[in-house]
């Protein structure tokens, strides 16, 4: 099965692509021997790694791919014995967040690339996300709690707790007083982080939630199921307000352009009929370009 993450600017868009024929994996909803669920793009290989390709948005021309031969390896961080799941910057790029299948989470200075902190999450984590000011940190896992740190001291200030099945995405809200979750259970919930207070609870997939993205000006919320459906959202009325159905397979990844003028996403599974990247004219929804 093919794992695709995805980061779009207006003029570029760069693909880490793990793909690992014949390797070790566990899918979307299998469990481990400690009954955790996994992501399906969180995909233990033994015969390959992912390899980062960067590609021209106006064309979907492949323009360089990023190779061992071709990145300059800035560090290799240890920390742990467990894989990890998950990765995340900081907004100035200072600060390293890694998530691991333990339920550890560290924080790496990329400075020296010196570790600077840990922290004991709870069960698996499935995902690690700073907030737009850098000033607070989430974690969220496989018992499907979201937990809420602030940076200056590496202290929990609270958490959040209604999923009924484990997490797979949370994400930030652009002007941070909101945070979004969702996973197994179907659901995507919002949050408001001042009071703890759930917002909505948003319902339409038929399958796990596996990818969320806030549009840049707030306004909207766009989730990708394992249904194969992306869905969008307004926040203020928690009403979906707009649906495609191209896809054949997972979304696996999906994110706004920085004008919110693009939608980026990647299907796939293990199937294999979709493997697909699409980007989206976000007024008129046409695809604008698609990389079968």
């Amino acid at each position: 099965m093919n794992s695709i993450s995805l980061i779009l600017t207006l003029s570029w868009l760069v693909i880490l692509c793990a793909c690992a024929p014949g390797s070790s994996e566990r899918t979307a909803g299998s469990s481990t021997q400690s009954g955790d669920t996994q992501h399906p793009s969180d995909s233990v290989t033994s015969s390959s790694s992912p390899t980062p390709y960067v590609w021209e948005t106006s064309s979907l021309l492949e323009i360089n791919k990023l190779t061992v031969s071709n990145l300059e390896e800035l560090y290799v961080l240890h920390g742990g014995n467990a894989y990890l799941t998950s990765l995340a910057f900081n907004p100035s790029g200072s600060l390293l967040a890694t998530g691991d299948i333990d339920g550890d989470v560290r924080l790496w200075d990329m400075n020296t690339g010196d570790e600077i902190g840990a922290l004991r999450q709870g069960r698996q984590t499935m995902e690690v996300e700073f907030s737009p000011d850098g000033r607070l940190f989430a974690s969220a896992d496989s018992d499907g709690i979201v937990r809420l740190w602030e940076m200056d001291d590496l202290e929990e200030i609270g958490s959040f707790e209604g999923h009924v099945w484990g997490l797979f995405e949370i994400t930030f809200h652009p002007g941070g007083e909101l945070i979004a979750s969702a996973g197994a259970d179907q659901s995507i919930r919002v949050w408001e982080i001042q009071d703890g207070v759930e917002k909505h609870i948003l319902h339409g997939h038929q399958e796990d939630v596996l990818a969320l993205d806030f549009s840049p000006d707030g306004s909207k919320l766009v989730s990708g199921s394992e249904d194969a459906s992306i869905r969008l959202w307004d926040i203020t009325s928690g009403e979906q307000v707009h649906q495609i159905s191209t896809h054949k397979e997972p979304i696996n990844d999906i994110h706004f352009s920085p004008n919110g003028s693009l939608l980026v996403s990647c299907g796939g599974g293990i199937a294999g009929q979709d493997n697909s990247i699409r980007i989206w004219n976000t007024t008129t929804w046409d695809i604008v370009l698609a990389s079968e």
